[in-house]
């Protein structure tokens, strides 16, 4: 279960990086260009917080597979499956909010800002 989530996430990663690099914000004008900058700033924020709750979800599954006697081993599985993706989903919201925010220092040294 792991590697396949892992290979979704290097898709995700991979495209996100991708578009992030090659995102010509010269092509919007001045407040469509601020307005969608925020937008996706905000909307890596938002989805850090969602993957706290996903690893969450996961300690959750995982520590109640100590107690579970039916399930034990597919409680850990899961459990341990579901926080390896949302520590991955984390740490790359974060670093994609750190460049938006580095990119928006650039977008204030521009002209009309």
């Amino acid at each position: 279960m792991n590697v396949a989530w892992n290979i979704i996430n290097i898709g995700i990663a991979g495209y996100a990086l991708y578009q992030f690099a090659n995102n010509n914000q010269a092509l919007l004008m001045d407040s469509e260009r601020w307005s969608e900058h925020l937008r996706i700033k905000n909307l890596y924020l938002i989805n850090a917080g969602l993957d706290v709750l996903y690893v969450v979800a996961g300690s959750f599954l995982w520590a109640r597979s100590v107690k579970s006697e039916k399930n034990r081993d597919r409680l850990k599985g899961f459990g341990q499956a579901i926080v390896l993706q949302g520590g991955f989903l984390l740490i790359f919201d974060l670093v994609m909010y750190g460049l938006q925010s580095n990119s928006e220092r650039i977008l204030l040294m521009l002209p009309d800002f």
